[in-house]
């Protein structure tokens, strides 16, 4: 009897900690995300000054390049799609892993920031500017760029702008979402050789339909972020730079 009670013992002790471990987790986990929240009404409310026109024909935001530039250097750009949560500046780190989990004061944060490929030489310059996110399950991030897989979504949100530190603003037309994984090489392109054939690729399985006339296109981006379905699974949205930008 006594055998019993000590083995009964030993359990709920087993139990008890492994409950202990999961609270201490997930209360983390929740700690963590309220500093993504609070970092991002921080970007909001510090560098973005105001739209200078809320209609989507001329739809314009105001960037203090100044003050941000003061706080990063590696800050080169800033994303911003209407109507989305997607509305950060964009870093460029000496390797991926640099800003994979630190904000624009390099600080550890769980949602990380957005930032270019480190290997990009001439960002929205190159054909093809490949930039990374993740993908939270409080919407933050890059975390949108999977309702593109709604075709009502899509129609909605078609409009991707670059604004950088120059004074410019480039406008791209997303043209294509698709599936893939972290190793695909014919995707993750960053000096494009053969453009014809990078435009066919980025189309290949398609999970949106869209019509633009590939002989006009000059640049184009690649957003890329997790789908959290599988470890190496990725999202990878492309936009076309429009005629005239």
């Amino acid at each position: 009897m006594g055998k019993k009670r000590v083995i009964i013992s030993v359990i709920i002790i087993i139990l008890a900690a492994i409950f202990a471990f999961s609270l201490y987790n997930i209360l983390k986990i929740l700690e963590e995300y309220k500093a993504v929240e609070k970092e991002d009404e921080y970007l909001q409310t510090e560098f973005i000054q105001g739209k200078e026109d809320k209609t989507e024909e001329n739809y314009r935001i105001k960037i203090n390049w100044k003050k941000l530039l003061k706080i990063n250097s590696d800050v080169i750009a800033w994303i911003d799609i209407p109507n989305t949560n997607i509305s950060y500046p964009i870093l460029k780190g000496e390797t991926n892993q640099e800003y994979l989990y630190l904000d624009i004061h390099r600080n550890y944060i769980r949602s990380g920031s957005i930032f270019v490929e480190s290997i990009q030489k001439n960002p929205f310059v190159d054909f093809n500017t490949i930039i990374y996110g993740h993908n939270l399950k409080n919407g933050s991030m890059f975390s949108d760029l999977e309702k593109y897989n709604n075709a009502k979504f899509a129609k909605n949100h078609p409009i991707v702008y670059i604004y950088t530190p120059d004074g410019r603003c480039r406008e791209y037309q997303v043209f294509s979402l698709q599936k893939t994984n972290t190793s695909d090489t014919d995707i993750y392109q960053v000096d494009v050789e053969d453009k014809e054939e990078y435009i066919n690729i980025s189309q290949r399985d398609s999970l949106i339909q869209t019509k633009i006339d590939e002989t006009k296109i000059t640049s184009m981006l690649t957003l890329s972020t997790c789908t959290n379905a599988f470890y190496e699974e990725r999202y990878v949205l492309h936009a076309v730079l429009l005629e005239g930008e």
